[in-house]
């Protein structure tokens, strides 16, 4: 702050700054809450030091000073009018987990945050000359929240399934209820040893989207997330924008023999961090899980048609054993 050149900004040199934006502004610079501050008609940007991680490094301090408009461009349209109305009635606004596009590590992060634009009153009390703004980012409450949500609907919609290919589309079903997370998902899975794994279904693709995708993909396939496949991504967008297309391995009863795999769509509005990987795993394990019950009913079933097979072979042979040992005994009855 002593450093930058504020001759270049509007607000002109700290000397010439009045008493009240000088008692704001410190308040603003010893706060280890992250808080904002908008002063004049440019709105020009004053902030602290807990505020930088809203900013990113490609922001500061290169906006220090600058006017609202050219620091905040991508959520203007948002926080502008707010910002406004705040001067032209003097009442203060509260935004609860409010989501917003920063281009701060993408082009178009998906945000939410929780703040509070409250005016800064003149000394005479006429007009509002600033915005005092204290803020709190929720992202990663929100987020997390949506992923546990996922992750019980994903198993509900799997409790009874009986068959892998019911297991694999309910869970598709479950997925699409999440575009955020996953704009769009492939299931494959494979028989037992198998070479190749099938695709089941896609949701979040249209139908030449979907065509696109290919109809089998090699296995087994390495424990952990692949993102090899040549896919065109324009075609894959769908509805949301994708970053990149990963297959997560489907584990079986044991994680080195994948039961198939679940290729999908990671969001262009998130960063692939580990938490999301973690959050694709559990989804893949779910998956999997489901389809070992299933297959365990499966074997369990084939294994009550093999006794019922064998009892009805039982049971044929001593009724053909009977029969022929009556024949001759109703023969020797008669002169008996």
């Amino acid at each position: 702050m002593r450093a930058h050149d504020w001759s270049r900004t509007s607000l002109g040199a700290p000397e010439g700054w009045p008493a009240h934006l000088r008692t704001a502004l410190s308040l603003c610079l010893t706060s280890r809450i992250p808080i904002v501050m908008y002063w004049g008609e440019d709105f020009n940007v004053l902030y602290n030091d807990a505020y930088i991680s809203f900013l990113g490094t490609d922001k500061h301090p290169r906006f220090l000073g600058a006017p609202g408009r050219d620091c905040w461009s991508e959520i203007w349209p948002t926080i502008g009018p707010m910002l406004r109305g705040v001067v032209e009635t003097g009442e203060a606004t509260w935004s609860q987990d409010l989501l917003m596009y920063f281009a701060r590590r993408l082009p178009a992060e998906e945000v939410y945050v929780r703040f509070s634009f409250g005016p800064i009153v003149s000394p005479d009390g006429s007009r509002v000359d600033g915005i005092f703004c204290p803020c709190t980012e929720t992202t990663e409450r929100v987020i997390g929240e949506r992923r546990i949500d996922l992750l019980r609907r994903l198993r509900q919609r799997q409790t009874g399934a009986r068959q892998a290919t019911e297991v694999a589309l309910g869970a598709l079903e479950a997925l699409a209820e999440n575009p955020n997370d996953i704009p769009f998902a492939a299931m494959y899975l494979r028989a037992p040893q198998a070479a190749v794994a099938q695709r089941i279904g896609s949701v979040g693709l249209d139908e030449p989207a979907a065509r696109l995708l290919p109809a089998e993909l090699p296995m087994p396939i390495e424990t952990g997330m692949q993102s090899g496949l040549d896919l065109p991504r324009n075609a894959l967008f769908g509805s949301r924008p994708v970053q990149k297309v990963l297959s997560v391995p489907i584990p079986g009863a044991s994680r080195d023999d994948p039961m198939g795999l679940l290729l999908c769509g990671v969001s262009a509005n998130l960063v692939l961090d580990n938490d999301y990987r973690s959050f694709l795993d559990l989804v893949a394990s779910s998956i999997g899980g489901a389809l070992v019950e299933a297959e365990a009913y499966a074997a369990e079933r084939r294994r009550a048609e093999a006794l019922a097979e064998i009892d009805r072979a039982k049971t044929m042979f001593f009724t053909n054993v009977s029969h022929e040992l009556r024949t001759p005994l109703t023969l020797m009855l008669g002169p008996l």
